[in-house]
């Protein structure tokens, strides 16, 4: 009677939810979910003739966790770094101050602006996008060949999109409830689900912001023991089912 084949090629989608809080939120595409285990061993030597070991024991030192991400939305990013969010609602300013800056960028409150009106201040002049200046995603650039002098207070008007904000390192580690919905590829894609339960992310150790890849932020952290998993058997660590 041969063996069944019990191979696997994993993949699915991680759900993940901050311990104490209400949301559960799906991570999105992953290309990577890791646990690792590392083992500490004791060994006693032989002394009685020098050769090999009398003993030893083994224990697990601690379960390593690591994630690949592709999706860098606001709930993944507070996770990687540590951060506070917040929304920013749609909206309009009329006559924000502004410095000029020649050929450099005047940081404006809101990004993502538009119907810009720039003027002098106190108002007076009324400046012309393309000639005296141009409009980026944060704020104006006063140009070179323009009417706008360097270091000059201006006033500034335009509408802003909403913006989903993450203020990076305000806080420190938070754990978090991860669950992997998985499939098996290798098994015309039976069901594995994972259950971590109390996972505590690294803070991120690089946010890739120019690239000509597709970014890919990488969580590392460990597990830890969730004292209120008890009983005989059950794990304060994980629990791994799949469907034979």
């Amino acid at each position: 009677m041969s063996k069944q084949d019990y191979s696997y090629i994993g993949f699915g989608r991680v759900f993940a939810k901050e311990v104490g809080g209400s949301k559960n939120w799906e991570v999105g595409n992953c290309s990577i979910l890791n646990l690792n285990a590392t083992e500490e061993e004791k060994t006693l030597k032989n002394y009685k003739n020098g050769q090999g070991d009398a003993n030893s024991a083994t224990r697990v030192e601690s379960v390593a966790f690591s994630m690949t991400m592709h999706d860098v939305e606001q709930d993944n990013l507070e996770m990687m770094l540590y951060g506070t969010k917040s929304t920013v609602a749609a909206g309009s300013v009329t006559d924000e101050s502004i410095t000029s800056a020649l050929d450099g960028l005047s940081r404006t409150a809101q990004i993502n602006i538009s119907s810009v009106v720039v003027t002098s201040s106190p108002a007076g002049t009324t400046y012309t996008e393309g000639t005296d200046y141009e409009v980026t995603a944060a704020g104006i650039k006063a140009l070179s060949g323009g009417t706008i002098p360097d270091a000059t207070a201006l006033l500034i008007s335009y509408s802003y999109s909403q913006a989903e904000v993450v203020e990076g390192l305000t806080g420190s580690a938070k754990e978090y409830e991860l669950t992997f919905v998985g499939l098996n590829d290798a098994q015309n894609g039976k069901a594995t689900v994972v259950d971590m339960y109390l996972v505590k992310p690294s803070v991120f150790s690089e946010l890739a912001l120019i690239g000509e890849d597709y970014a890919a932020p990488a969580v590392t952290g460990k597990l830890t023991a969730d004292s209120s998993k008890v009983g005989a058997g059950i794990s304060q660590y994980f629990k791994y089912a799949y469907v034979e």
